[in-house]
């Protein structure tokens, strides 16, 4: 239990490595692992940019708690990375969007990764949604500013995106 804890602490402060070490630990120490500390673990994957090993993660979280938030959402930011776009989709709306409970840090990325794939997809009013979230989350993120300024040049308002895009650079 104190391992899950520290693994915790240690990727909400942004130590990967740290947070590795203790949820393998956490893992080691029970076969039968909680969903979170398997979701978690696959977050720390996900942030060192290993999107296949997340998402092995996350199958394991989702194979053990199908309808838990934190599993669909962090397989679907893998599925994202490995640009499975219909895949990635498909798990944040079974996930709810960004449901109550998440850490803020996760439902960031969630927006401002779902914000991109919108994009792509030219879904830009949905997309301008997740960059509109993503800000209310983390006023100071220049990613979220951006992407809400990108959606709202895609959407014609240039002066809109322009004033928005300045406020990322300050």
């Amino acid at each position: 239990h104190w391992w899950w804890q520290a693994g915790q602490f240690a990727l909400e402060r942004g130590q990967v490595a740290a947070a590795t070490v203790y949820l393998d630990r956490a893992i080691a120490l029970d076969a039968n692992a909680a969903t979170p500390i398997l979701a978690w673990r696959g977050f720390c994957d996900l942030i060192g940019e290993r999107a296949e090993v997340a998402e092995a993660w996350f199958e394991k979280a989702v194979a053990r708690a199908p309808t838990d938030p934190l599993a669909l959402l962090g397989r679907g930011l893998a599925r994202l990375e490995r640009g499975d776009g219909p895949g990635a989709d498909k798990d944040f709306a079974a996930a709810g969007g960004s449901p109550s409970g998440i850490p803020p840090f996760i439902a960031l990325q969630v927006h401002l990764r779902r914000g991109e794939l919108r994009i792509r997809q030219r879904h830009v009013t949905q997309a301008l949604l997740d960059f509109e979230q993503a800000v209310s989350l983390s006023p100071d993120s220049a990613g979220a500013h951006y992407g809400r300024g990108r959606a709202l040049f895609e959407l014609g308002r240039a002066l809109g995106a322009f004033q928005r895009e300045i406020r990322a650079l300050d």
